[in-house]
């Protein structure tokens, strides 16, 4: 077993938007975001983090946070005699999820003989970590991925340079294009116009907005594309698909 010492244990939450400038620890330190999305750099490399992920960071390693939706983490520094696997991982069973809490509970609480299942549990930890670094190889560009499409769903009235987002990712745009397109069956610009249309297709369902207000709401850039690309993609125009959408509504009732 490897003499570990916990330093700190905290949970905190992060809105979205918020920075965490740049700093650097005496100890390793993981970082578990529960829910949240948005991009750490570490050392020279920059992850996407999404739900359930969480990095290790090295000692005297600088490293910061960009929070791109409300986030909560919880924060582990640990003091040890030797090497923890580090870089970004998915906690898929939520083992380390649970491992954490029960590490920041115990420091919290301080029962009897805290500071024994203190060490037990960081040990345990230790040996976690171990197994996720055998699994990981092969699944961290998939993890970016889904990150990207994350992205995509939540900003889609955003303009998106999806050649910066591929920089941002440390990917080709030519291989960002290509491996995005295996994984979804569309090219990036084919699944933003798809999440569009479909945000589209339920303002134009469920409430008054007009074509120029639904066209500025879902990142189109007037009500003349918005409804030249509705037409294309579904076969009608948008005020056609409200009146059959509304038609078949009312007649279900």
């Amino acid at each position: 077993m490897k003499d570990m010492e916990l330093i700190m244990a905290w949970r905190t939450f992060h809105k979205n938007g918020h920075y965490v400038p740049l700093e650097k620890h005496n100890q390793y330190e993981l970082v578990y975001y529960r829910y949240g999305m948005g991009i750490t750099q570490i050392g020279d490399k920059k992850y996407a983090f999404s739900p359930n992920t969480f990095v290790v960071i090295p000692p005297q390693t600088l490293h910061d946070e960009l929070h791109q939706a409300d986030s909560e983490v919880i924060f582990i520094r640990i003091q040890t005699d030797g090497p923890m696997p580090t870089g970004i991982f998915t906690d898929r069973n939520d083992s380390i999820y649970q491992l954490s809490s029960f590490i920041l509970n115990e420091t919290l609480q301080q029962n009897i003989h805290y500071k024994e299942m203190l060490c037990i549990k960081l040990n345990e930890l230790s040996v976690t970590l171990e197994r996720f670094r055998n699994n990981k190889h092969g699944k961290k560009q998939d993890k970016s991925f889904e990150y990207i499409i994350n992205y995509l769903k939540e900003n889609y009235q955003e303009k998106i340079c999806f050649k910066d987002l591929a920089q941002q990712m440390n990917f080709s745009y030519d291989y960002f294009q290509h491996r995005f397109k295996e994984i979804t069956e569309f090219s990036p610009q084919q699944f933003l116009i798809r999440r569009r249309i479909e945000m589209a297709q339920n303002m134009l369902t469920d409430g008054p907005a007009n074509c120029t207000e639904i066209a500025q709401r879902c990142g189109f850039s007037n009500s003349a594309q918005f409804s030249a690309i509705f037409k294309r993609e579904t076969g009608r125009s948008p005020q056609q698909w409200r009146r059959l959408s509304r038609g078949q509504r009312t007649a279900q009732r």
